[in-house]
């Protein structure tokens, strides 16, 4: 019974481990054995000391535990292929949170969360631009760019077929070849290359 209960013999395991891109932050999600409560900790590369960086309250709502997704196609999306729960920015000054399919920035400096998106229609994969002005993600297979600044996101393709992914992965990608991510920035933050695929 203790092989098989919540958390497993050893203890639940950090999640959604990450480093920070300054280097002196190494981030995970801690939960209790049930999987219930979870905080984002880190730790600090130059001391080794343990704090928490986001509190239970604000994790709660920003990064839901995958295991309480409704939608079934969404939760294995998010257990079985193992989608980043946040992503640092650039400047490792804030977070980007997926909070069932709408994305959040929260600010490390003043512990703020803004909504990003607000479209009925999940907004997925999410990226920042190289120079961090600029986040880039997915909405009903077309891809979207939408200034930090805050002003409404702008659609690059305009695909209404369900058969045509523009950026996004298939289930064979997913599955076979371990693919997460099916576009990409350009070093200087002007252009996104991506992979269109047609499904028929």
């Amino acid at each position: 019974e203790a092989i098989f209960a919540d958390g497993g013999i050893m203890g639940r395991a950090p999640e959604a481990v990450q480093w920070s891109p300054d280097g002196k932050k190494l981030t995970f999600v801690k939960r209790d054995d049930s999987g219930e409560h979870g905080e984002l900790w880190y730790v600090d590369t130059a001391t080794g000391e343990k704090k928490v960086l986001v509190s239970e309250a604000k994790l709660a709502s920003l990064a839901p535990d995958a295991t309480k997704i409704k939608d079934e196609r969404e939760k294995e999306r998010v257990l079985r292929y193992h989608v980043a729960a946040y992503v640092w920015s650039p400047d490792s000054k804030s977070l980007l949170f997926d909070s069932n399919g709408q994305l959040w920035i929260y600010s490390l400096e003043n512990g703020v969360a803004v909504q990003f998106t607000s479209s009925p229609d999940p907004s997925e994969d999410p990226k920042f631009s190289p120079d961090g002005n600029h986040i880039a993600y997915l909405r009903k297979h077309n891809l979207y760019v939408q200034p930090l600044a805050g002003q409404s996101g702008k659609q690059l393709t305009d695909d209404t077929d369900e058969n045509l992914l523009n950026g996004e992965v298939d289930w064979v990608y997913a599955e076979e070849l371990e693919v997460r991510s099916n576009y990409f920035w350009s070093p200087d933050s002007k252009e996104i290359v991506f992979l269109h695929m047609d499904e028929t």
